[in-house]
């Protein structure tokens, strides 16, 4: 057996879903937060949480796949996507499209507001490491992706800041592989620098519909909340 390490590098977006239902957002419009600030109140009090993306997508213009094999440095990888199977050699992973189902759960009727958490970075990576045999073949190893497409139509248009979008449009994260009839989940495990962050609020209107608050002072930090050096 050999041990193999891949890693997928690209610029992104992880972004998250806060629903807050009506008691959590009454309380964080009359800044009722027990001492925590708007950030750290949205995180810890949420009613439920969203993964919404992680960003490492391989149909970015900036995607990039390494490896390294016992510990060797592997000059270069094909990989293909939106392929013909008669483009397809030994030395090639197969990437395919829109495998894994996401799991981000739609905001129901007692959702009152949802704040979305935009992490943008200009360097992002994730790695699988896993033992592969003697004889492997580049094209055993199967790229499992998902798409942020997403329905309904709040979260698809969120899952990417859309005045700072880095993603280029891509919408396919890599999330898996498969490999000899095993599959190893790793596309949550993140890493990334040159990173800015941003949250963005939006609150359920009379005809059911999330509108964003863009003239707030929910973000606002009360004095007591500040602290001086």
């Amino acid at each position: 057996m050999k041990k193999l390490r891949l890693r997928f590098c690209s610029p992104g977006v992880q972004s998250y879903a806060y629903y807050l239902e009506s008691d959590t957002n009454d309380k964080f419009k009359a800044k009722d937060r027990d001492g925590l600030t708007p950030w750290e109140y949205i995180q810890e009090r949420a009613d439920s949480t969203q993964n919404l993306s992680y960003g490492i997508c391989i149909d970015h213009p900036e995607f990039e796949l390494t490896a390294t094999l016992d510990d060797v440095e592997v000059e270069s990888i094909d990989y293909a996507y939106d392929y013909d199977e008669q483009d397809i050699t030994d030395d090639t992973i197969i990437v395919e499209s829109c495998t894994v189902e996401h799991n981000a759960v739609d905001p129901d009727s007692s959702v009152a507001a949802i704040v979305f958490e935009y992490d943008r970075y200009r360097a992002g990576w994730i790695e699988c490491n896993l033992d592969v045999k003697d004889d492997f073949k580049w094209s055993d190893i199967r790229v499992l992706t998902r798409s942020l497409d997403l329905d309904p139509e709040i979260l698809r248009d969120e899952v990417y800041l859309q005045d700072s979008n880095l993603s280029e449009g891509a919408e396919l994260e890599v999330y898996s592989i498969s490999y000899d009839g095993e599959t190893y989940e790793f596309g949550y495990d993140l890493s990334f620098s040159m990173c800015d962050a941003e949250m963005q609020y939006f609150e359920k209107d009379d005809d059911g519909d999330f509108l964003q608050v863009l003239f707030s002072d929910v973000w606002d930090e009360d004095d007591d909340e500040m602290t001086m050096d």
